[in-house]
């Protein structure tokens, strides 16, 4: 039985692998030889045509980029021409104008040195030679009346700029909206605001009146935690005042600072939400001078506050009632 098992086994195999057998059989040496040679002599052609292909393209790519080349040269050259004709240009544009404005000065200069002989002369012949009143050889003209004029500026009002720099410590104790100072001077702390106080800048329409009360232009703030500080821009932080000539200034007169909160259309309306004041006055019956830092209260003026050492006071006992501080 295992013979004959065998035996299928094998014509079975003989008969599959039938169509696949491969038949080995000698050939010539000569005819070996010439299909090596075929072999050898197709790859080298194969070889030899890419190796062709690979130098038309460079070459392709080498002149390529020398064209681009001589257009970059000729662009740079056009452009070097057209940067040498703009600089000539505006050269000679900046030296026509130079000599223009040096003729133009040139000629008001002349017109103003004429003028200026002119008033000499007229001030010769009016009032003479000027010289040390101590002179001996000092001799006032005849058309001189001999009387001495000079100007009186004790009664003129003493004109003075407020510089609000920012307040401080602000953050969200004050609601958005936009907010001006107003400062007003005053008597006294809690007392009557010197109305009576004018003074003007100027003649014709482009004249300015300064009178005894001033304000910022209105700046915005954001009224959250995070914005510590109010500022206000360098071309709205002044505030002119015509405070009382020299003679006419009193120890207790003061400036009543308002932090107002600018109307809108709900609520129609200005609202002063702190205050504080400073003394207009040193302690050599002058004017103020220099960089200060003031306190504000919360709310409108209160008018039972008299004196500074009530605000000192109010402040110690009750610091709810502080606001910020003003620079």
């Amino acid at each position: 039985d295992k013979r004959k098992t065998k035996d299928v086994f094998l014509f079975e195999l003989e008969e599959e692998a039938m169509d696949e057998e491969i038949v080995l059989d000698a050939i010539p040496v000569q005819d070996a030889l010439k299909m090596e040679e075929k072999i050898e002599t197709d790859r080298v052609d194969r070889l030899l045509a890419k190796k062709t292909a690979q130098d038309k393209l460079i070459k392709t790519i080498l002149d390529r980029t020398q064209g681009s080349i001589d257009a970059l040269k000729c662009r740079l050259v056009s452009d070097l021409e057209s940067i040498e004709h703009a600089s000539k240009s505006l050269r000679k544009g900046h030296y026509s104008k130079l000599e223009q404005q040096r003729k133009a000065f040139g000629l008001v200069q002349r017109r103003l040195i004429r003028r200026v002989r002119e008033h000499r002369r007229a001030v010769e012949e009016y009032f003479g030679y000027l010289d040390s009143s101590h002179s001996a050889s000092y001799r006032p003209p005849k058309s001189w009346c001999g009387s001495l004029w000079a100007t009186n500026w004790h009664g003129v009002p003493t004109i003075v700029r407020l510089q609000v720099s920012c307040l401080r410590a602000i953050k969200n104790k004050l609601p958005t909206g936009k907010y001006f100072i107003m400062a007003t001077l005053m008597d006294r702390l809690a007392g009557h605001p010197l109305q009576g106080l004018k003074h003007q800048i100027g003649e014709g329409p482009s004249s300015q009146t300064i009178v005894h009360f001033g304000t910022t232009q209105p700046t915005a703030h954001l009224g959250t935690y995070h914005t510590v500080e109010l500022k206000w821009a360098q071309e709205h932080d002044h505030i002119f005042l015509a405070c009382p000539s020299s003679v006419e200034l009193q120890p207790a007169m003061c400036i009543l600072f308002e932090i107002i909160l600018s109307s809108t259309t709900r609520t129609n309306k200005n609202i002063v939400m702190g205050w504080g004041a400073f003394p207009l006055c040193s302690e050599h019956i002058e004017v103020v001078s220099g960089k200060f830092k003031l306190p504000i209260l919360r709310g409108s003026v209160d008018r039972s506050l008299s004196k500074f050492q009530d605000i000192q006071d109010l402040l110690a006992n009750d610091v709810d009632s502080w606001l910020c501080n003003m620079y």
